[in-house]
C-alpha cells in the first residue's frame, strides 16, 4: 500500500484550542447560558456525595443491620482449661518412692443455650 510520507494538516490544527471552546467541549449546561442553571449545577457538584462514601455506608448500614439480627439465631460456645499441680517432696507427709508428684487435669465444654423458636410470627425474617 502506498502511503504519503507526510500529510497535509490546517494551520488550525492542534491539540490545545486557544480559542473559545466548540460546542463540542462545552458542558450541556453552557449551552443554554444561563447563569441561574450553572449555579445550580456548581452548588450540586460541590455539595454532592462522593460515590465511594456512599457505598461504604451502604456497606456500614448493612453490617448493622446483620449484627442488630444475629440475636434471634442460636450460639455455640466451646472452650478448654489445662493446669498443672505438683506435690512437695519435703512437705510435711512424704511421698512413698517412685510417686510422680505432677499432675496434670483439664476439661473441655460445648454448650449450645437454648433459643426460642418464633412459632408465631413476633420477629421479622431475617435475610
Amino acid at each position: 500500500m502506498n502511503s504519503p510520507s507526510s500529510y497535509k494538516t490546517a494551520a488550525s490544527d492542534t491539540n490545545h484550542s486557544i480559542g473559545p471552546k466548540s460546542f463540542g467541549d462545552l458542558g450541556w449546561w453552557e449551552v443554554f447560558q444561563d447563569p441561574q442553571l450553572t449555579d445550580y449545577i456548581s452548588e450540586a457538584l460541590k455539595n454532592n456525595w462522593d460515590v465511594k462514601i456512599a457505598a461504604a455506608r451502604v456497606i456500614q448500614a448493612e453490617g448493622a443491620l446483620k449484627l442488630a439480627r444475629s440475636q434471634f439465631f442460636p450460639t455455640v460456645n466451646a472452650g478448654g482449661d489445662i493446669f498443672t499441680t505438683r506435690v512437695s517432696q519435703r512437705g510435711a507427709v512424704a511421698l512413698p518412692p517412685g510417686f510422680n508428684p505432677r499432675r496434670d487435669y483439664g476439661d473441655l465444654f460445648l454448650a449450645m443455650p437454648a433459643y426460642e423458636i418464633d412459632s408465631l410470627g413476633e420477629n421479622p425474617p431475617c435475610q
